[in-house]
């Protein structure tokens, strides 16, 4: 299956995908959704990475120390190491709902330690 369309957030075409995916008999999901954040209130890419740094900073599980964020165009880029595989998740979902954010590419690497 297709999606195609607009909408005016990442945390929207992220969730159509989902549910696609829940469909019965579907085998693959093409997700040519595309988000137009102009209605969200135009921002620039550095106002972008303070809001996403701020998310992080607030899901109290992500240490924002070790998550480097980068805006390029309204998509975000996630780096860093994390030490448990629900930090980089709650790390990218602390970004996705963000209104003004057209992609989330999640490069957190989980290296487990006792530590982080």
């Amino acid at each position: 299956v297709t999606l195609s369309g607009y909408l005016d957030s990442y945390s929207k075409k992220h969730n159509a995908e989902l549910a696609a995916k829940q469909i019965p008999d579907i085998e693959a999901v093409a997700n040519e959704l595309q988000v137009n954040s102009s209605s969200s209130g135009l921002r620039t890419d550095e106002d972008i990475g303070k809001a996403a740094v701020q998310a992080l900073e607030t899901a109290v599980v992500v240490p924002g120390e070790r998550i480097k964020v980068m805006v390029r165009e309204g998509r975000v880029i996630l780096e860093g190491d994390v030490g448990w595989g629900l930090k980089k998740e709650v790390a990218e979902a602390a970004v996705r709902v963000l209104t003004v954010v057209k992609e989330v590419t999640n490069w957190i690497e989980v290296q487990p330690t006792s530590h982080r």
